[in-house]
């Protein structure tokens, strides 16, 4: 029955609680038990004020603003409510533990944030009280319930793996208390009765914190104990009992993590200068919480700081609002952030920065000759610079240039950045660390571009194993990884028209989320549910979600921007199934913004200008085709690196317009304009022997 391959993350000990196991790694925890014991070092070491309890009385009474009984209890707390005594509302007000875990085991961040006050004096209360009793002997406790049958039987075939525990945990140190929580002798087909039997030994896990709480409780008969949020067991033996129909888990209190997973901890925790709002701020915006970060970010920069630590507030404040869409509120704060770079005056090797934060707002204003060359300025001065510490910038930067490039239609160009990115990331940071997983989602778009399809999903596969170690399960790139990976093993003709991996390093909340809750969509999530869409064949629900996408995009972008280009593009494709008006329409549109892109935006035009001379050939436009397709011929020699230009996709296409130069020419002759007959007859044996078709055989 063992099995050392998995582990599980038990996100409640109570009923109806969910678990989450993963196979692919041994004792491989969810990484949203990280980004919490993350959140929790911040939380819990946090400076409060007055403030900061009236926000939780507040969001507590709004949570329970139905229920007058609660109201109530919650109007003793504001007035009585002291630190110390955080231990006594905990077990005597169930309103308060209740929010409390519910917020913990459903990672949401609002409540945990409005509870922070009471977080940190809980979490505060339990380390005094283990501190005092470290040195006691080892311990057995025990926790009753019944859980989800589909659960036990995740711990059942996880013997010897990990039990990860994100809320604060009540056990008992009395059994017969405990059992009468198990519901013995009452199973049935959907719960199961279990005893958790809990061995704790200070000696063996020295940084799990407990505390005997009985003195501090309301409830002294139950003996309890109470382990603070993020406890870790390992699970050692799981069996049934006759007596009682109770199955028996025990369990051995562990300070063992994931390395990896524990490697990317480590290297986040020690870019934490200190556990502060600010880094609140920028641990939301990691992890994709892009409204709850910006909230955050404009109360810090209320408050007075030092001009570097506002630079970096307002880039970071930039950022999260581009990947909401709010392009024009993304751009003021990066200029802000400029002008605070500019009054530095740094040394050369730290002003990598400024030119970085120029490269930003030079693209949201569709600057991209701009962009390039600031990008380029802040990679010069990180490639002379050595000192220790760069190597995360030197990625960055890297990976932002190969994205650019990448979008733009330059992929070739783009490819060798991206590879350098991927390579420092690999030395430098942790195996886990996002980037590398961004790295390899854009190298396996190269390849697919490249017609090395198996490479491609190679690469893909391994992008979706990393990110879902590396970022929160919720977090929109997780989504537009595993969307990315579906298309790549589906149709390559749909693949090849809706992969925009560029926008994959845009950071936006989850779409499943958005789309359960009705709330507005931003720029990503739409590419991603457009996507979906078009795997599904539903034009339709395409095309709607497209066009939101362009409103938006209309909004807070420049009129000629590259993005809104891509946009009509997208619609062009959605609209040649049903509308070939509306298709050509949205081509033009597109092709006249990518015109103003010269020498960047070629790849596009490549993949565009055919599909127009295919409709204008439909529609029986023989002089539209044939300016669409000379057109289209420029830019092909411009692109003899794509290996879109090589393709043999199109070659109907350039069969139809070497069989109507040759019609043309004919023509010319009978008209004894013979000048315009070899020019047209030049034409289609041109195209003839590019594409090695036999010669027509001419009427005389």
């Amino acid at each position: 029955m063992d099995n050392h391959d998995t582990s599980i993350l038990l996100e409640t000990l109570g009923l109806g609680s969910r678990f989450s196991t993963n196979c692919k790694r041994n004792n491989n925890q969810e990484v949203m038990f990280m980004y919490c014991h993350l959140l929790k070092d911040i939380l819990t070491h946090m400076s409060y004020t007055n403030k900061d309890l009236n926000d939780m009385i507040e969001f507590l009474k709004n949570e329970y603003k139905d229920n007058e009984e609660q109201i109530k209890k919650i109007n003793k707390l504001e007035n009585e409510y002291l630190s110390k005594e955080a231990l006594w509302w905990y077990t005597t007000e169930p309103f308060i533990y209740r929010t409390l875990n519910n917020a913990l085991r459903t990672y949401d961040i609002d409540k945990l944030y409005a509870m922070r006050i009471f977080i940190r004096d809980l979490n505060k209360k339990i380390m005094e009280i283990h501190m005092d009793a470290r040195k006691t002997a080892v311990l057995k406790l025990y926790r009753g319930q019944r859980i989800p049958r589909v659960d036990f039987e995740k711990i059942k075939t996880n013997v010897g793996g990990l039990l990860s525990i994100n809320n604060f945990l009540s056990t008992s140190s009395n059994s017969t208390v405990a059992a009468m929580y198990s519901g013995c002798i009452s199973n049935n087909n959907e719960h199961v009765s279990v005893m958790f039997e809990i061995t704790a030994d200070p000696i063996k896990s020295p940084s799990a914190a407990y505390a005997n709480i009985q003195q501090y409780s309301n409830q002294h008969d139950e003996e309890e104990f109470l382990f603070t949020m993020g406890s870790v067991f390992r699970i050692e033996t799981i069996t049934e009992c006759d007596v009682d129909c109770c199955w028996h888990i025990s369990l051995v209190l562990t300070g063992n993590h994931d390395e990896e997973l524990m490697d990317l901890y480590n290297y986040m925790q020690s870019n934490m200068q200190q556990p502060d709002l600010a880094y609140l701020a920028h641990l939301f915006l990691s992890m994709g919480a892009f409204e709850k970060s910006i909230e955050i970010y404009k109360k810090v920069l209320a408050t007075p700081n030092n001009i570097l630590c506002t630079s970096g507030l307002y880039q970071d404040l930039g950022c999260a609002y581009a990947a909401l869409g709010n392009y024009e509120q993304a751009l003021k704060n990066i200029e802000l952030a400029l002008s605070c770079e500019r009054q530095l005056n740094l040394m050369s090797t730290n002003r990598w920065n400024m030119y970085y934060v120029e490269g930003m707002a030079a693209y949201i204003q569709g600057k991209l000759t701009l962009c390039q060359e600031k990008l380029q300025a802040a990679l010069n001065i990180l490639l002379d610079c050595k000192s220790e510490g760069y190597e995360e910038p030197l990625v960055m930067v890297n990976l932002t240039i190969g994205c650019i490039f990448f979008y733009s239609g330059l992929s070739f160009e783009g490819f060798p950045y991206i590879e350098k990115a991927y390579d420092t990331a690999r030395k430098h940071l942790p195996s886990t660390h996002p980037m590398i997983g961004q790295c390899l989602q854009l190298m396996a778009s190269f390849k697919f571009l490249e017609s090395s399809v198996d490479e491609a999903l190679e690469l893909q596969k391994n992008a979706v194993g990393l990110l879902e170690h590396a970022l929160p399960p919720t977090h929109v790139i997780n989504a537009i990884c595993q969307s990315t990976y579906s298309l790549l093993s589906s149709d390559s003709s749909i693949s090849s028209t809706s992969l925009i991996p560029a926008q994959c390093l845009e950071r936006l909340l989850s779409i499943v989320q958005k789309q359960q809750s009705g709330s507005n969509c931003t720029p990503i999530e739409l590419h991603s549910q457009i996507r979906v869409y078009l795997t599904q064949n539903k034009t339709e629900e395409a095309i709607s979600k497209a066009r939101e996408l362009l409103r938006i995009q209309i909004a807070s972008l420049p009129p000629k921007h590259i993005d809104i280009a891509g946009t009509h593009y997208i619609l062009g494709i959605c609209f040649q199934k049903s509308d070939l008006s509306e298709a050509l329409q949205n081509y033009y549109k597109a092709c006249e913004i990518f015109d103003g892109y010269p020498n960047k935006a070629e790849r596009w035009l490549l993949l565009i200008l055919p599909r127009i001379t295919k409709m204008l050939i439909a529609r029986r436009d023989k002089e539209g085709a044939l300016t669409a397709y000379k057109k289209w011929e420029t830019v092909e020699q411009k692109c003899l690196q794509f290996p879109e230009s090589l393709s043999s996709e199109w070659d109907h296409i350039h069969k139809y317009v070497a069989n109507s130069y040759h019609e043309m020419g004919l023509l010319n002759a009978q008209n004894k304009q013979y000048c315009l007959a070899l020019l047209n007859l030049n034409e289609s044996l041109k195209i003839q022997k590019k594409l090695l078709y036999p010669i027509f055989r001419v009427r005389l």
